[in-house]
Parts: structure tokens; C-alpha cells; sequence
């Protein structure tokens, strides 16, 4: 069997000036038979996020727009008693 998925989170801001979002791409393969399967998944990460180093209540705060790249490869093996 064959996999492909999609998920996107979108911005949990509620100024727009304040852009941040998730998106993850995956694809597998997997294999079942007589009770026991097989699954090899590589999932990659995108993120975009903000982050305040401090806050003042009294003056315009500044931030840093945050980017990062990641992957995974998940195996998963099971019995089917």
C-alpha cells in the first residue's frame, strides 16, 4: 500500500501583522499479511513563526520573524494477535 498526506495549520494570530503557519507533507509505503504489518513514513516540516524577546506595555514591541525545516522517517511494525 501507498500513502500520501496534507496538513496545514494556518495562523493562530489575531493581528494580521503577525504571520505564522505550519505545513506538513508526508508519504509512506506500507505492507500487511497474515496479522502483521509493516509502515515506512517520511513526514517533512515547514514552520513560520514570530517570537517577542520581551514585552513592554508602554512602547511598540518588536519581533523576530522564525523559520525552520525539519523531517522525520517513522517505522512501525505490529502484531496482530
Amino acid at each position: 500500500m501507498t500513502r500520501l498526506g496534507f496538513a496545514y495549520y494556518g495562523n493562530p494570530y489575531a493581528d494580521s501583522e503577525l504571520k505564522a503557519s505550519r505545513m506538513f507533507v508526508s508519504g509512506g509505503v506500507g505492507y500487511r499479511n497474515a496479522g502483521i504489518y509493516i509502515d515506512l513514513t517520511y513526514v517533512h516540516g515547514i514552520s513560520k513563526d514570530i517570537s517577542f524577546p520581551y514585552r513592554l506595555p508602554d512602547k511598540a514591541n518588536t519581533f523576530a520573524n522564525t523559520t525552520a525545516n525539519g523531517s522525520n522517517l517513522m517505522l512501525t511494525v505490529g502484531f496482530k494477535i
